[in-house]
């Protein structure tokens, strides 16, 4: 499911990053950021995701399988994490809900 303000491009590129997290157990996969507000994903630029559910022994090693699949930098925030910036996510920034 992704949203209709999400480009193309960007789509294209979130697919099997959302696939993979998902194999990896993740419940819930959110877009944030630049791109989530329809912004181009433009060489160099980062997409930034959060989950929850996917458990914290594979949380690096799915980072890395999202990464090489996207072929661009991710920054994954663990929403289970009792976090500041897991806190600020969810109650503050427009989480676009992907998978």
């Amino acid at each position: 499911m992704l949203v209709a303000m999400i480009r193309e491009e960007t789509r294209r590129l979130l697919e099997p990053a959302v696939a993979e997290l998902i194999s990896a157990g993740a419940r819930e996969i959110y877009l944030f950021g630049s791109a989530a507000r329809g912004a181009s994903v433009e060489e160099g630029a980062d997409l930034d995701l959060a989950v929850a559910g996917l458990p914290p022994k594979v949380f690096y090693r799915t980072l890395g399988r999202v990464m090489r699949r996207v072929n661009c930098p991710v920054d994954l925030v663990d929403l289970d994490a009792a976090t500041p910036f897991a806190r600020f996510l969810r109650e503050k920034e427009s989480l676009v809900r992907i998978g």
